[in-house]
């Protein structure tokens, strides 16, 4: 196990992750993604010597952990490339064409809430700002079961 903490050591950490999360809330989505990089190269070199230290900890076994390291850096990685290629700042409005087959008169069935066996239905004046429920025939037998139509 790692050595206990203090209390006044646990508030200094406390207080330096709290300064690191305001710079970092400042700095500049590229030098994030390249610090999530290197903050992956760096755990993929330090795997020697930080699964034991977690196989003492967790009572983990070590290919457990290498593979819990191994998934940690693809993530770190992959959240750097999606602030790199930046498309999820790409929003987008797409708008309906109503003169499409899929415009028909009448409620949409959406789903069924099994708790209170109501049929929930969106009303295609209002949608999607309004809901309307419909008394509905008891739940189908899986709880886990949708409808769509």
């Amino acid at each position: 196990m790692t050595a206990p903490t203090s209390v006044e050591a646990l508030e200094e950490i406390v207080f330096a992750a709290d300064s690191a999360a305001t710079r970092w809330r400042q700095t500049p989505a590229l030098e994030r993604a390249a610090a999530l990089s290197a903050i992956a190269d760096a755990l993929d070199a330090s795997a020697d010597e930080l699964v034991p230290i977690g196989m003492r900890e967790t009572n983990l076994p070590e290919a457990r952990l290498r593979g819990e390291l191994t998934r940690t850096t693809f993530q770190l990685r992959l959240f750097a490339e999606v602030i790199t290629e930046g498309g999820y700042l790409d929003a987008r409005i797409d708008h309906a064409d109503p003169s499409g087959p899929w415009v028909r008169p009448g409620p949409i069935c959406v789903g069924i809430s099994f708790r209170s066996a109501r049929l929930w239905c969106l009303r295609r004046a209002t949608f999607p700002s309004r809901f309307r429920s419909l008394e509905a025939t008891p739940p189908p037998r899986s709880p886990r079961a949708a409808v769509l139509c």
